[in-house]
Parts: C-alpha cells; sequence; structure tokens
C-alpha cells in the first residue's frame, strides 16, 4: 500500500486554532504539519501530543521574531 493511499488530510480545531495535517489511517498517527511527512520525522499518536509539539514550533517562531527586532533596534 502507498503512503498517499494510507494519508487522510484532517482539519484539527483546536481551541479556536485551526490547521490541517494529515493522519495514517492504517497505523493511526497523525504527523506534524510543519515537519512533514517524510521518513524519520515525528509522528503523534495522541492529537494532544501533536498540540505539543505544535506549540514548541510556535515559542521558535517567537523566540526568532524577538531576536530580529532585538537586532534591528
Amino acid at each position: 500500500m502507498e503512503l498517499e493511499s494510507e494519508l487522510e488530510l484532517r482539519l484539527v480545531d483546536f481551541e479556536g486554532s485551526k490547521f490541517y495535517t494529515y493522519y495514517n489511517r492504517r497505523q493511526c498517527f497523525y504527523y506534524c504539519p510543519v515537519c512533514g511527512t517524510e521518513e524519520g520525522n515525528p509522528i503523534f499518536f495522541k492529537l494532544q501530543d501533536l498540540i505539543s509539539h505544535m506549540r514548541t514550533h510556535v515559542k521558535a517562531i517567537r523566540q526568532k521574531s524577538k531576536e530580529s527586532r532585538v537586532e534591528s533596534e
């Protein structure tokens, strides 16, 4: 079975924040939409674990933005 046929694009609505991510129907796990579906990238069997991982991406983006503002001053 090819990976594409196992994947389902799902809309996640978590506390008003919405994003799309791929879900592997055969093995029952989510991919991080930022990291992608490449082999070796993180996978998550619980939606809450994916949400926690997504928060690390948000924190990293905020930190980079903060550093950029400090450098431009």
